[in-house]
């Protein structure tokens, strides 16, 4: 035989089953002489790949020849190949032989999978194949292969898994004979799929066909039209055929009565319908699978099979519906596990008919399930370990939290006839917990707690204070933030928030706080001297806690932040007018709008400055918390150590000191002169460590002193640093005793003489 086209093919053979492959055939042109093939061994096709492989056997290990089948072009439809007498490989027919008997077996995927293609019957004389002449206990006869003519006609077959397929390929027009049953008789029935691949005059089909040659019962394409002969003329069934369109024809063939019965796509086209001819001794079924023009038809997966008695029928009748009995599952998944900190209710809506639903629970996305056994119990996943709906819901409150992320699982038990189903899971609980915001200080009367909703199942929300005491309400859900009125000026609020539900409250949130506004400054005044303007201004509530103040400024000078309600502005000139402002400042540092004045200072006479304007500030005269006398400052009453950042400074000064000036830094950067006064709450820089205060101390006339410090130690310290501070006061200590003891000496020595 001859490769058909350009594809350059290559036939191979394998003693292994397609592991291992030797080239017999190999380019275009064949036969080409090879070595003898004996026993069994397989036959593939390769066009860049092995594809198509079978495999012929023989129980007769004389037999020196080996006979199989060769696919030329990867169709599935098979051409016999054999061994000539000098070893040559060629196609043609195949006479089988009464000493042999082979089953051909073929795979279609490179020997991953194999069908039986076909089993010889032993001693056939014939030329071809088949198999037994009757039906076997299955009902079933093949067709077999007997080449009977046509001039150039091309034939395929194949039969998988006991169905027969063929190819008729026509050249020159002629249609033919290929495939023939064994002997027929009594009723049997035929089914087959048709396909062409134009639409013209088609010589394909199943007939029967006598020993004279004559067709009797036939199916013809012609004109378009899918016709049958009914003994006279021929009968067109209606249908209009297309090119490659696949039609699944049946016939019902009564060789006794000499009738058949036409089926086409599952419609009955045709009963009793006479033979051609009197077909008395037509007794085999014969596929023609040629065309009358040039072209193909496929005749595929032939099935010849005994006739029952009573065909199988479809009717209408009794319906018994039955559902699995496996227990299987439906459960929430985790996008969407329910967050909870608490739970008190779940209940399902199920239809049973006396079957049952169990279930069992994650709080942590399904990683973990539990089960209901004299407390929350790890469970198996499996049916015996899960609880009924009425369990889980009288012991829920008591399910852990974990990561409050909750998920269950049913399993539906049906005993097979049983309609088990679940149409909802109602799981309910306490809110979660919202989460508070930063709050807003609406006025010097009201706040506004911010927070976020983190439940889509709350009443309302409720708000407390740091002693837990519920200060306020709001049954409305979906809220953002809730505000408090009737507060106190300039006071610190502690608030915290809870929502709830009819199951409950929710955690509390964290806790928050916020002072409210200090009110516009009133009452503000002016009283002026001859170089100074001192200025006061209405006192408001808590004007000393945390970042609270006042603050009296002009174009050059302010007081700072004080928590003195007034500021003596000094080292003026006399007769001159200034313009002052005044603001307060509330616990969180919230500045109010100002009020504003201006006030002149007296006029200046004509005598000139007063010789007290050249006065430096006089120290302060001994005393007990001042033995020695002069400027200085304390902190605490000389405590080492302080936990707390705000601290009580004692001042000594003379009495013509008229301010001073306080801070961490020596050189004062940021500090501004205030009323003096003998003590004065302050707040130390932040972090832990030792805390050095500066002071210094001025006339009226600005005329300052010396400066003096304090030092104290915030937080804890170490051992050492404890033992240098104790060596630091022993020294001040002696310092000021033995400035005591020369104040006695020269007192003394002033009266002796």
């Amino acid at each position: 035989m001859t490769n058909e086209g350009s594809i350059n093919q290559r036939i191979m053979y394998s003693d292994n089953q397609g592991s291992t492959w030797t080239y017999i055939v190999d380019g275009q042109n064949a036969p080409t002489a090879i070595v003898a093939i004996s026993g069994t061994r397989f036959l593939g096709h390769d066009e860049g790949g092995v594809k198509n492989i079978l495999e012929k056997t023989t129980d007769d290990s004389s037999i020196s020849s080996s006979y199989t089948l060769y696919d030329t072009d990867d169709d599935g439809f098979f051409q016999w190949l054999r061994l000539d007498s000098s070893n040559n490989i060629f196609g043609g027919t195949w006479t089988s032989t009464a000493n042999e008997r082979a089953t051909i077996i073929g795979s279609w995927d490179s020997g991953a999978t194999w069908h039986i293609v076909e089993t010889m019957a032993t001693g056939a004389t014939h030329r071809g194949y088949t198999h037994a002449s009757e039906f076997d206990s299955d009902g079933y006869i093949y067709i077999s292969e007997n080449i009977l003519g046509g001039t150039d006609l091309g034939f395929k077959s194949k039969l998988s898994d006991g169905r027969r397929s063929i190819r008729g390929i026509s050249r020159d027009g002629t249609g033919a004979d290929t495939y023939k049953t064994a002997s027929l008789s009594g009723t049997f029935i035929v089914e087959y799929i048709a396909r062409i691949d134009r639409v013209n005059t088609v010589l394909g089909a199943l007939y029967l066909r006598d020993t004279t040659t004559e067709r009797v019962n036939v199916v013809f394409w012609n004109d378009a039209l899918i016709k049958y002969h009914n003994g006279t003329d021929w009968i067109s069934t209606g249908i209009t055929y297309t090119a490659d369109t696949s039609y699944e024809f049946k016939y019902i063939v009564n060789l006794t009565a000499k009738t058949w019965d036409l089926w086409v796509d599952g419609v009955e086209k045709a009963t009793d319908i006479p033979f051609r001819v009197d077909g008395n001794t037509a007794n085999r079924l014969y596929a023609l699978a040629g065309t009358a023009q040039q072209g193909t038809v496929d005749l595929q997966d032939i099935r010849v099979r005994e006739y029952s008695a009573t065909e199988p029928s479809a009717s209408v009748g009794s319906e018994t519906t039955n559902y699995v009995s496996d227990q299987p599952t439906i459960q929430s998944i985790a996008a969407n596990s329910l967050a909870f900190t608490s739970l008190s209710a779940f209940t399902e809506t199920a239809t049973k008919n006396s079957g049952e639903i169990k279930y069992i629970l994650s709080n942590d996305d399904g990683s973990t399930w539990y089960y209901y056994n004299s407390g929350w119990t790890t469970s198996d996943e499996t049916y015996s370990q899960s609880n009924t709906a009425s369990i889980v819901n009288t012991n829920i409150s008591t399910f852990p939290t974990g990561d409050g992320e909750f998920l269950w699982k049913a399993f539906l038990n049906s005993n097979g006839t049983q309609l088990v189903q679940l149409d909802n899971i109602s799981v309910a609980g306490a809110p979660l917990a919202a989460t508070i915001g930063t709050p807003t200080a609406l006025s010097f009367t009201s706040i506004r707690w911010n927070f976020t909703d983190n439940s889509n199942d709350e009443t309302g929300f409720k708000i407390y204070n740091n002693s837990n005491v519920l200060i306020t309400s709001d049954a409305t859900q979906n809220l953002s933030y809730i505000d408090e009125t009737g507060l106190s000026e300039n006071t610190q609020y502690i608030r915290y928030i809870k929502e709830y539900n009819s199951y409950g409250s929710s955690a509390s949130s964290a806790t928050t706080s916020l002072y409210t506004l200090a009110d516009t400054p009133t009452n503000f005044s002016a009283t002026a001297g001859d170089y100074s303007i001192t200025l006061s201004v209405d006192s408001f509530t808590n004007a000393s806690a945390d970042s609270s103040g006042y603050y009296f400024s002009r174009s050059d000078s302010n007081s700072g932040w004080i928590t003195s309600n007034s500021w003596e502005n000094t080292s003026l000139s006399c007769g001159t007018s200034y313009t002052y402002t005044v603001k307060y400042r509330n616990g969180d540092a919230t500045q109010t709008s100002t009020a504003s004045l201006t006030q002149s200072t007296n006029s200046c006479g004509g005598a000139g400055m007063p010789i007290a304007v050249f006065n430096p500030p006089a120290p302060a005269a001994p005393s007990a918390s001042n033995l020695s006398g002069g400027f200085g400052v304390v902190i605490n009453n000389n405590e080492n150590i302080t936990n707390n950042r705000t601290v009580i400074l004692k001042f000594f000064a003379g009495s013509n000191v008229k301010r001073m000036a306080i801070s961490e830094d020596p050189n004062f950067k940021y500090a501004s002169q205030e009323p003096y006064q003998e003590t004065k709450k302050w707040t130390l820089s932040k972090d832990n460590g030792k805390k050095t205060v500066y002071v210094k101390f001025f006339t009226e006339y600005g005329i300052a002193s010396k400066v003096v410090l304090d030092e104290i130690v915030l937080g804890s310290i170490s051992a050492n640093q404890s033992e240098q501070l104790i060596k630091a006061q022993i020294v001040s200590l002696q310092e000021q005793l033995i400035k005591l003891l020369n104040q006695l000496l020269k007192l003394l020595q002033e009266q002796l003489q």
